[in-house]
C-alpha cells in the first residue's frame, strides 16, 4: 500500500514550509521516526520523522521548494494497510458563524471605594471609559 506524506500542520498559524533538504531518497528504506526531511518556515527549521516504515517510492517536492500545509511531499511503500493514528489528514478550514454572535452590553460599574494604583494617564483613560 502507498502511505502519501503531506506536510503536517506545525502549528503556531504556519501554512507553508521551505523544505530544505531532503534525509532520504527513491528507494530507501526507512523505519518509523527516521528523518525523512528538514523543513524552515519563517520561525524554526525542523526535521520531521517518518510515521511508518516502508521503502521511498517518489519525492514531490524538490529541495528549496515551498509546500503547503496538507500538500502531498512524498510517497512510502508499506507492507499491508497503514495503522488509522497513522493516517493523516488535510487540516480542515475553520467553520465561520453564519450570523455574528450577539452583542451583550456591560453594565457600568459603581466607582470602587478605594482608588487603585494607576499613573494619571491610565486613572484619566479608566475615567473617561467608565
Amino acid at each position: 500500500m502507498i502511505y502519501k506524506f503531506k506536510l503536517p500542520d506545525l502549528g503556531e498559524g504556519i501554512t507553508e514550509s521551505e523544505i530544505v533538504a531532503w534525509d532520504v531518497k527513491v528507494g530507501d528504506v526507512v523505519k518509523v521516526d527516521d528523518p525523512l526531511f528538514e523543513v524552515q518556515n519563517d520561525k524554526t527549521t525542523i526535521e520531521v520523522p517518518s510515521p511508518v516504515a516502508g521503502e521511498v517510492k517518489a519525492l514531490l517536492v524538490e529541495e528549496h521548494e515551498v509546500a503547503k500545509v496538507g500538500q502531498v511531499l512524498l510517497e512510502i511503500e508499506v507492507e499491508g494497510a497503514v495503522p488509522a493514528d497513522k493516517a493523516q489528514k488535510a487540516p480542515e478550514p475553520e467553520a465561520k458563524p453564519e450570523t455574528p454572535a450577539a452583542v451583550v452590553p456591560v453594565a457600568k460599574q459603581e466607582k470602587p471605594a478605594q482608588k487603585a494604583k494607576a499613573i494619571p494617564s491610565v486613572r484619566k483613560y479608566a475615567r473617561e471609559r467608565m
